[in-house]
Parts: C-alpha cells; sequence; structure tokens
C-alpha cells in the first residue's frame, strides 16, 4: 500500500496535512507558534466541502 501526504500552508499559520489511505484522505489540522505545533482538528474529510470549511476557517482566525 502506497500512502500519498501532502502539507498544505493556509493562512495565519494554520496548516492541513493530509495523507490518502485506500479510497479515505485523512487530516489533522494545526496552528503552528514559535515552532510549537498545536492541534486542533485531526479525522477523515467526507468530501471536498470539508476540505473547503477548513481553509475557509483559518482564513478567518488572527494568527
Amino acid at each position: 500500500m502506497k500512502l500519498k501526504k501532502t502539507l498544505y500552508k493556509l493562512a495565519n499559520n494554520y496548516f492541513i496535512e493530509t495523507e490518502d489511505v485506500e479510497d479515505k484522505t485523512h487530516y489533522e489540522m494545526y496552528w503552528e507558534n514559535w515552532g510549537r505545533k498545536i492541534r486542533f482538528s485531526t479525522g477523515t474529510f467526507k468530501n471536498e466541502d470539508d476540505f473547503i470549511y477548513h481553509v475557509e476557517y483559518a482564513s478567518t482566525c488572527n494568527g
């Protein structure tokens, strides 16, 4: 089984790291501050709208 990991840098020091496993995409969203990784949310994307929601959320947060 080959895993594909991708890191997306979002607004305000938020990041989403995704990992494709078979037909599912698992994610971890975190905020980085002074080199510390602070986990915000983890789970499995059900559809593309889940990803879009997290991108929009990060853009509204004050970093």
